[in-house]
């Protein structure tokens, strides 16, 4: 099992795309898909024109602030330069999440299910102990 948040996510969304396959199961936090110029798109379907299938179960969730504008909310009581204030890059990373699983979705691997969870009200720094807890039951749960 595997669980990443962020870059960590991405590591997580890679290794689910790689062969020989790393893990069975992977819970994904806010993955970092915009790396690379959305590179993960890419792998995403470099997958999809060599494979038929994907066997494993994913988990991903993220904070329904990910966005934009909550990324800045986020960071209001930052002083300026402070490193974790945003640049002017403008990231969504929610928009990200869902257009990715859509992409996984519409290929239709009869032996991947996947699992998405959007939080309300929580931020990117907020929300990794949420998925990874949702993310157990589902893959540990009856």
């Amino acid at each position: 099992m595997n669980f990443g948040h962020s870059l960590g996510g991405l590591f997580g969304v890679h290794a689910l795309l790689s062969e020989p396959p790393v893990f069975d199961d992977y819970i994904i936090s806010s993955p970092s898909l915009w790396w690379d110029d959305h590179m993960p798109f890419a792998w995403e379907a470099t997958w999809a024109a060599d494979h038929g299938d994907l066997a494993a179960r994913v988990y991903l969730g993220i904070g329904a602030l990910e966005t934009d504008e909550g990324r800045r909310l986020e960071a209001t009581n930052l002083p300026e330069g402070h490193p974790f204030k945003p640049p002017a890059l403008y990231l969504d990373m929610v928009d990200d999440l869902m257009r990715f699983t859509a992409a996984l979705r519409q290929r239709q691997y009869p032996s991947l299910t996947l699992d998405v969870d959007v939080f309300v009200d929580e931020f990117h720094a907020t929300v990794p102990a949420l998925v990874l807890s949702h993310g157990l039951r589902r893959m540990l749960g009856p």
